[in-house]
């Protein structure tokens, strides 16, 4: 299944935690090739990642992260699977 293998990925990008913060977002975006010359910028992911954080909070959960997933290929006008393929 797609969503297990993008949970799969979301632990090993937090070492297992179950929230993530933008550093590691940033981190996966990158290592996924999301970040490329003519793609989104590293400003655009952090964007991304302050807009489906909760208020006050620093990290998210794996929920907020398939929002910011939905983001991202929203962004690049893709469909969410093109972000499960990643």
């Amino acid at each position: 299944m797609a969503s297990s293998n993008l949970m799969l990925m979301y632990k090993a990008f937090t070492g297992g935690d179950n929230m993530m913060d933008g550093r590691q977002f940033a981190k996966l975006c990158k290592d996924c090739q999301i970040v490329e010359k003519g793609s989104l910028s590293v400003n655009d992911i952090d964007i991304i990642f302050a807009k489906v954080r909760s208020r006050g909070e620093r990290k998210i959960e794996f929920g907020q992260f398939m929002e910011a997933l939905q983001e991202v290929a929203d962004r690049l006008d893709k469909p969410i699977s093109w972000a499960k393929e990643k």
